[in-house]
């Protein structure tokens, strides 16, 4: 009872905070950005790479900070098709498990696609946007 206590204590006051949410979304952008710029111009596994663990957890971020009228949350990040397009560009279609964080009991199985495009020193993103389709809703995360 008292761990549920803290917990909850814990949520409200990173939610409440637009900077708290930021600072996360911002570290998980340098953990993908970090992993792509490993797999840059070279043969690469997806498998073997922690893009997808990094890639759920930006995910989950970045829903929290997208206007919508409930907080979502990513469950994973599976069958990644990820192509080179320029030299610090991606393209990316994926299998996303998405659900409302008030019920976790409800996930659903949605398409992501989108397009990244990397820093050239490889810390960072310029810009990225990826659609996410759940049920009948359209969800856009951006950074421009």
């Amino acid at each position: 009872m008292c761990d549920k206590f803290k917990s909850d204590r814990y949520f409200e006051k990173l939610y409440s905070s637009k900077l708290r949410v930021s600072r996360r979304i911002l570290r998980m952008e340098r953990h993908v950005a970090l992993t792509l710029s490993d797999i840059l111009g070279r043969q690469f596994n997806i498998e073997n790479s922690s893009l997808a663990s990094d890639l759920e957890w930006l995910f989950s971020w970045k829903l929290k900070a997208c206007l919508t009228p409930e907080y979502y949350w990513c469950g994973g990040v599976e069958e990644i098709v990820l192509k080179q397009i320029g030299k610090y560009e991606f393209q990316i279609t994926a299998l996303l498990w998405i659900g409302p964080e008030a019920n976790v009991n409800i996930l659903n199985k949605d398409n992501v696609t989108g397009y990244m495009v990397l820093k050239p020193t490889g810390k960072g993103f310029k810009s990225y946007q990826f659609k996410i389709n759940y049920g009948n809703q359209s969800l856009l995360l951006t950074k421009t």
